[in-house]
């Protein structure tokens, strides 16, 4: 186990210029609903999105959608699962606290009878929580043929929100004290102790190719901020993430730095938002023209610039997806053609 010491270098200052918040603009789908709220968590370089929505009966289902055949059930009514990652392949992944899954079109229905799977690579690496016991709960790797790899603790619980292409995950681990602490851990260098971020509990969210991490640091850091989205990596250290006004949470990265997550206004409402490499904090409420609609999260990235999240659409829980509306040929030589591999930039690969 390492222990990587944290470089403080963000500043607290909210980071859209008129010209960086003009330059981007995204159509909203809404990804309807299986009876009641939905809530959309992941989505692949396809455009398949995964999340859960309430049935009629008020019970929670996996759902996956696409632009075809829109959003169909995953498992049987009554699971109350959740799914929470999808690959290339159309694998999906999720489940409960105390029981996950492996789904696809193909293959159907694989249950994890040990704990919840929380994110699937392109290998078919799986990342989730078991539990131990009662109220303990440990990190694990899966893979079919491979079995099971029981990631490092730091003495209390821990959990696993993300793996990317070289097997590196992230997640979070108590210490014994009951400090939760962000990790990065492989087969080879085992946990890395990423601590607090800076604050004074820290979660691991994301983590893309190049090892770089999205996470959120809990502490005091202000007049009415406790929590502050995170951007780090081995050689900067951490970097604290400008805020819309108050608290914020990154919760996804992308192969070239993207997040997304949320921030909100002081005691205001959350805001959906992505911290852009080159334009900063972009509020993305402010990004799209359809109407009724309030993105309170983002959840998600792929290559093709797509976010998926929730919010609400006329005060009822929706989940949405965004696609990123490109400029004109001519309007991109215009502005030097700064934007034309944007639809690139902004890409997640969350695997």
């Amino acid at each position: 186990m390492r222990t990587i010491p944290v470089l403080i270098v963000g500043v607290l200052c909210l980071a859209v210029s008129a010209g960086g918040a003009s330059a981007l603009s995204y159509e909203l789908t809404d990804l309807g609903t299986l009876g009641g709220t939905s809530v959309a968590l992941d989505l692949n370089n396809h455009g398949q999105v995964v999340g859960y929505s309430e049935m009629g009966d008020g019970t929670l289902r996996a759902f996956i959608w696409d632009a075809v055949n829109g959003m169909q059930g995953i498992g049987a009514p009554g699971d109350h699962f959740s799914a929470q990652g999808i690959n290339d392949a159309g694998q999906v992944v999720g489940g409960t606290a105390g029981q996950g899954f492996v789904w696809s079109e193909a293959g159907g229905m694989q249950y994890l009878n040990w704990g919840e799977a929380t994110a699937i690579n392109e290998q078919g690496q799986v990342v989730g929580m078991r539990r131990v016991t009662e109220n303990e709960y440990q990190a694990y790797v899966w893979q079919e043929g491979m079995g099971r790899t029981d990631i490092d603790t730091l003495g209390g619980n821990s959990y696993a929100y993300d793996i990317n292409e070289n097997g590196t995950v992230v997640g979070t681990a108590y210490t014994s004290g009951g400090v939760a602490h962000a990790y990065t851990w492989d087969p080879v260098l085992g946990l890395t102790d990423l601590q607090t971020f800076g604050g004074d509990w820290a979660v691991g969210h994301a983590i893309n190719d190049s090892g770089q991490v999205a996470g959120t640091a809990y502490g005091f850091f202000g007049l009415h901020i406790s929590s502050l989205a995170v951007d780090w990596d081995e050689i900067n250290g951490t970097y604290l993430l400008p805020t819309i006004e108050a608290d914020s949470q990154g919760l996804d990265i992308n192969r070239y730095g993207a997040i997304v997550g949320s921030s909100n206004e002081d005691n205001g409402p959350w805001h959906a938002a992505l911290w852009h490499p080159d334009y900063g904090l972009l509020d993305l409420n402010q990004m799209y023209t359809a109407e009724g609609w309030s993105l309170i999260n983002a959840e998600a990235i792929n290559d093709r610039g797509q976010i998926v999240g929730y919010g609400t659409k006329d005060g009822v829980g929706r989940a949405y997806l965004l696609t990123l509306i490109l400029p004109e040929p001519s309007g991109m030589l215009l502005m030097g053609m700064g934007l034309a591999g944007l639809g690139l930039r902004i890409g997640r690969k969350r695997t």
